[in-house]
């Protein structure tokens, strides 16, 4: 499905000067670009549209509206859409906006039902220039990270006219990309620093603990 080039001009325009620090003292109504991408099985659609929603949500409740929709696809699915605040901001008042949207999306995240998904999950939420990232198992709880890009890597989907080439860029810079794969490599090593801390609920080293006193029979 193709994108009408001028819609995303736009949204790539005002993008840059939403995130321009030259810009940062000045107030007006910002605008990021916001990328929703889910893939488990057969299960896609309904993740999708409960991601969605969580992300509506996250964004409605620190002032911006409701996102513009730009592109949708089906089959590893992706939406593409555009958020305004519904203020005038200034740039420290919109990044402290965006961090407190980033934190109740995780949150969020964190309540869906991913263990009834019956496969391998992964899904990204890209809002502006941070990205989440959910990886799970089949009846697991999923793993999530997140990870910053510049907001210049929305203009490599200028080139992306058509439908399935926009999807691939998406997927390679929301999914598949370095950065994505070291968010959940860390995001994992925080659950089992997590675990071995509970494991140790004492607070003591088990190495550096001394060993028990037992009392000698008689």
């Amino acid at each position: 499905m193709p994108v009408e080039d001028s819609k995303l001009a736009e949204l790539f325009q005002a993008s840059l000067v939403s995130f321009d620090p030259e810009c940062s003292e000045f107030s007006f109504r910002r605008v990021i670009p916001v990328a929703v991408y889910v893939d488990a099985g057969d299960k896609s659609t309904d993740l999708e549209s409960q991601v969605a929603s969580l992300v509506d949500k996250a964004l409605k409740e620190s002032g911006f509206e409701e996102p513009q929709e730009f592109a949708r696809f089906h089959g590893s699915l992706i939406l593409l859409n555009l958020s305004r605040s519904s203020v005038p901001l200034d740039g420290p008042t919109f990044l402290e906006k965006l961090g407190t949207v980033k934190n109740n999306v995780v949150e969020g995240l964190k309540g869906l039902p991913w263990k009834k998904a019956g496969s391998a999950v992964k899904v990204a939420v890209a809002i502006g220039t941070v990205v989440i990232i959910l990886s799970g198992l089949p009846a697991a709880t999923p793993v999530i990270g997140s990870f910053a890009v510049p907001v210049r890597i929305w203009i490599a989907l200028k080139a992306a006219r058509e439908g399935v080439i926009l999807l691939e860029e998406l997927k390679n810079i929301l999914t598949d990309s370095r950065a994505a794969k070291n968010a959940l490599r860390e995001a994992e090593q925080a659950i089992w620093r997590d675990i071995k801390g509970e494991d140790m609920s004492t607070g003591e080293d088990f190495q550096t603990k001394p060993p028990p006193k037992f009392r000698k029979r008689h």
